[in-house]
């Protein structure tokens, strides 16, 4: 019979060659020796106890079994104890990682949302949306709040100017401050006790107004704010953020109500001129074009290129611009900022693109000089170097028989000479070509029966279309559209 072997943890029998138990899973006991002298011992007889034995062995038998039982299931708790902890330490190993995962993630991500570039991008974006605009911006002046609704004119003023706010945000960017001194983008405290706060301090402004009348109501976005002294008094506006206001100055004069009112962007403490009068103009836009007086349609130009504008309210940002219509383009021209001295005048608006008015006077002046040349010194006149199609153009066969009929006249002694004056109104771009609106004014020396002369006034609008042939500009079409004038004068008083 070969030896056995027992777990000295369990009591389980196990084979000599094994190493740990298979019941209980500890760690057997090398000493082969001690396991057979032990083996041996109990198998030798005992001659002391040799009669009572049996009742020996069973005593022992059950004593046996039951000390083998109960390291069992020592065994057993003793290994589940150690399954449940082996499970609670990878647990909190496993959340302890997530922590510190979590940890670093949110640091990472703080770390960009709360950087510069990242927070003065959030700014101009609340800006622009007037939206959480208290969390960015902060007023460098107690007594003024900043809210979405004291940023609003802010906001008005940046959307419609993005290149402002672009280079807004660019000197925030790289100097921390505006070049109007406005605006200042610094670092104040920390979020979350780890992350930069930064702001953008914005500085108010104190503008102020002076008007033309004493006691004029002064309202600013449509809140009256009080009523002017004398005329030499600057009446503040309060502190407010810079921005896009509307000013109103408003006074009943003669019984009627007259009002100056503006839109303007306020960035500084300067004093805005809002005089309280009436002005009217003529305005030369080129033919059937829509006038526009700040934005805001008041007409269309007759055919002659003409608008008349009477009694307007006059306010130092007032603009003027036209729109013409041809081939199927719309053409903008250029804004005109009135000024009292407009009062009375012609405005000629100028249209980009278009022929350079000042060469279409030259044109003009060129071809007038000769035609006066011809009627009065008769010389030959040829309008060939003028006009695109040459001699053969329509228009040009008209100012020849012109010529014709005026040297008939002089012959006559109908009267004298004939001068022409001419002044390029308007030139408007049209495709490949421009449209020209000007004067021309012909007074004629007529004799008296005295023997003394007078004058007789002639003066009509002209249009035409030119274009540039070879580098030289020359007339697609030149015809009067109308006979403004026609008068006689004895001194140089034409009216």
């Amino acid at each position: 019979m070969g030896e056995s072997r027992f777990c000295q943890n369990c009591g389980t029998k196990v084979e000599l060659d094994e190493v740990f138990c298979h019941n209980c899973g500890a760690k057997l006991e090398t000493d082969l020796a001690g396991s057979s002298n032990q083996s041996a011992q109990n198998s030798s007889p005992n001659t002391d106890n040799l009669y009572q034995q049996p009742q020996n062995n069973n005593n022992s038998n059950t004593s046996q079994q039951s000390l083998n039982n109960g390291r069992i299931r020592a065994a057993k708790n003793n290994f589940k104890k150690s399954k449940k902890n082996q499970t609670r330490n990878l647990i909190i190993g496993i959340s302890v990682a997530a922590v510190v995962l979590i940890a670093f993630i949110g640091f990472l991500f703080g770390n960009h949302y709360y950087s510069k570039s990242a927070v003065l991008d959030r700014a101009m974006t609340s800006l622009t949306s007037d939206q959480n605009t208290d969390s960015y911006f902060e007023s460098t002046d107690d007594r003024v709040t900043v809210s979405d609704s004291t940023m609003a004119p802010l906001s008005k003023h940046m959307n419609k100017n993005n290149d402002e706010l672009e280079e807004l945000q660019n000197q925030l960017s790289t100097s921390g401050s505006s070049k109007d001194g406005n605006f200042s983008y610094v670092e104040d405290g920390h979020k979350w006790l780890i992350f930069p706060n930064y702001q953008i301090k914005v500085k108010p402004v104190v503008p102020s107004i002076t008007t033309s009348e004493n006691s004029s109501d002064v309202s600013l976005n449509g809140n009256k704010l009080g009523q002017t002294g004398d005329s030499n008094t600057e009446f503040s506006l309060g502190r407010i953020l810079p921005g896009d206001y509307n000013i109103s100055v408003s006074k009943t004069l003669s019984g009627k109500k007259v009002v100056n009112q503006q839109n303007i962007f306020l960035d500084s403490n300067d004093n805005v001129n809002m005089p309280l009068k009436t002005i009217k103009f003529t305005i030369n836009a080129g033919p059937n074009a829509d006038i526009y007086i700040n934005d805001k349609k008041i007409g269309t130009s007759n055919d002659s290129g003409e608008f008349k504008v009477s009694d307007r309210e006059f306010s130092s940002a007032m603009y003027i611009f036209g729109v013409m219509h041809s081939d199927g383009k719309s053409i903008k021209s250029d804004k005109y900022h009135v000024s009292e001295s407009d009062d009375g005048q012609e405005i000629s608006l100028n249209y980009p693109g278009a022929v350079d008015k000042d060469d279409a006077s030259d044109l003009v002046n060129n071809f007038t000089n000769d035609l006066s040349s011809a009627v009065n010194d008769n010389n030959d006149f040829d309008p060939s170097d003028y006009f695109v199609n040459g001699s053969d153009s329509k228009d040009a066969k008209d100012f020849i028989n012109w010529v014709k009929l005026q040297e008939e006249q002089i012959n006559n002694d109908k009267y004298d000479t004939v001068d022409i004056d001419s002044t390029v109104n308007s030139v408007v771009p049209a495709g490949d070509h421009s449209i020209v609106t000007a004067t021309f004014k012909y007074t004629f020396e007529v004799p008296d029966d005295n023997g003394d002369s007078h004058n007789h006034i002639q003066i009509f609008k002209l249009t035409s279309n030119m274009k540039k042939v070879d580098g030289l500009l020359k007339f697609q079409t030149l015809h009067d559209v109308s006979k403004l004038k026609d008068y006689d004068t004895h001194d140089d008083d034409d009216d």
